[in-house]
């Protein structure tokens, strides 16, 4: 029972260590169709809520093995008085065996996963910044600040109206139309 406590600890730790370094466990299989920005995000948020669910989940089942441990505990410390101490000490020595060999194992685990991830971000191309040439020549002495450089990116970046006054204009546009029909049709005096 007391091994079984050891594996929850140590599975808590390799998830809380994966979630840290940002790693993916094998375990977690998560395919987003497309490849942009948008599909890595979503990936690594769904592989950050699974790996947090996990993490709660084995608290929560360590919980119930601690309990239990506890209780067997108190019922062999009950039963067998002095030689319960050394019959503990020898379950102690060969529990911290067997978790050292598997914290070992985890740890060879976590460097896999590092250099594979590692190697299959690495393998991208390398992103091509865009070089925009200039697109406008100012002939006059008015200095353009952040106008300037926008224009300097093209139509498709260019300046537009802030959607807030655009929509108010339209609506009150559209509210005085509809006035000024309703008072022609002679529903307002």
């Amino acid at each position: 029972m007391q091994l079984g406590n050891g594996i929850y600890y140590s599975t808590i730790w390799f998830n809380k260590t994966c979630r840290d370094k940002q790693l993916t466990p094998n375990y977690i299989n998560i395919k987003v169709i497309g490849n942009n920005r948008q599909r890595n995000n979503t990936i690594r948020t769904a592989v950050r809520y699974r790996l947090n669910q996990e993490i709660k989940f084995l608290y929560i089942k360590k919980q119930k093995l601690n309990e239990l441990l506890y209780k067997h505990h108190l019922k062999c410390a009950t039963t067998w008085h002095n030689p319960w101490l050394f019959i503990q000490n020898h379950i102690d020595g060969n529990l911290q065996l067997e978790t050292e060999a598997l914290y070992d194992n985890l740890n060879k685990k976590i460097d896999n996963l590092i250099n594979k991830q590692l190697r299959k971000t690495g393998s991208q191309q390398p992103i091509q910044h865009q070089r925009f040439y200039q697109r406008t020549i100012n002939l006059t002495n008015i200095r353009f600040t952040k106008e300037q450089t926008v224009l300097y990116y093209g139509l498709q970046y260019s300046l537009e109206k802030p959607l807030k006054t655009y929509w108010m204009n339209l609506i009150t546009s559209g509210i005085i139309n509809s006035v000024t029909k309703l008072h022609l049709v002679g529903y307002l005096y």
